[in-house]
């Protein structure tokens, strides 16, 4: 990654820029996952596998401190919905993936020809471990790599400090407001309040159907843990029902979630040890929204 010599480095700006490297690290990841997840079963150790190919490449950056990359970590055991399980095996393939690659070592003194050589190698290298029978190529793991590489440090600053401001003139101008005034807010928000609740009532009785699946477990067997992971609109609570032939489970798991800022919510839950083989549906809605998703039980 490019260092912006303008940075001033403290908590603030530490903080602001591990958090930007952990999104794109799960962005990355979500789209190799939802791209292979129709031709191949993708499992939590392969995403481990992938988050670990980028702790490799925060390692070997000249520009990331160990206080950096340790937020990374951090910022990533949330990004994944608190499934610390994958961040745990990724540190586990980090240490076999840094061992096994070592003409890294030299990567930040070297020549901008030879580095894209390290980043074409480690491409091969991760695809002839995970993605012989998928649709992901060296190339695509490439691009991914050229990008997080090569992408400025400021870059991962704007977005915060845009937002930080947008707040600050929120609150602003909400203090500014006179206080002889309040009545007239006040009827307005009334006002607001009604019309909107009409909206939402609209909403509710015509359903959308835009909620996008990442990834279900399926097939499991019965006794094992399964888990749904989606997309839908950002920082909104979602419902889920998993309906088996004797009803709606009451597993452990199975709660109302809020996506992130990028719309992703991921549920886990234990299938009965007594649930018969068969095709089972998942519910994900809200008042707004309604997707269902299929899963086996074998």
């Amino acid at each position: 990654m490019k260092d912006n010599k303008n940075i001033q480095y403290n908590n603030y700006t530490n903080f602001a820029i591990s958090k930007g490297i952990a999104n794109s690290i799960h962005k990355y990841c979500a789209y190799i996952v939802a791209k292979n997840a129709t031709v191949m079963k993708i499992t939590d150790d392969m995403q481990a596998f992938i988050v670990a190919l980028f702790y490799v490449l925060c390692h070997y950056s000249p520009n990331i401190s160990d206080e950096i990359f340790d937020n990374v970590k951090v910022n990533l055991n949330e990004r994944f919905t608190r499934n610390y399980g994958i961040c745990r095996m990724a540190e586990k393939y980090y240490n076999i993936i840094y061992y096994e690659n070592m003409y890294f070592s030299d990567f930040e003194n070297q020549d901008r020809d030879s580095q894209l050589l390290c980043l074409k190698k480690l491409s091969k290298y991760a695809d002839n471990y995970l993605f012989k029978d998928s649709i992901t190529n060296s190339d695509d793991l490439y691009k991914f790599f050229y990008i997080f590489c090569f992408k400025p440090l400021s870059s991962y600053l704007t977005d915060s400090v845009k937002q930080n401001k947008e707040k600050k003139e929120e609150n602003k101008i909400t203090k500014k407001a006179p206080l002889k005034k309040k009545k007239v807010i006040i009827g307005i928000s009334i006002f607001l309040i009604i019309v909107l609740g009409g909206v939402i009532f609209l909403y509710s009785c015509s359903k959308s159907d835009d909620i996008q699946l990442i990834y279900v477990t399926s097939p499991v067997n019965p006794g094992e843990e399964a888990h749904i992971e989606i997309k839908g609109e950002p920082s909104t609570e979602y419902y889920i029902a998993v309906h088996y032939n004797s009803g709606i489970s009451t597993a452990q798991g199975l709660i109302p979630k809020t996506t992130d800022e990028d719309g992703y919510a991921t549920w886990y839950w234990n299938v009965g040890t007594r649930t018969s083989s068969g095709t089972y549906i998942i519910k994900i809605y809200n008042y707004k929204q309604e997707s269902k998703f299929e899963f086996t039980v074998n």
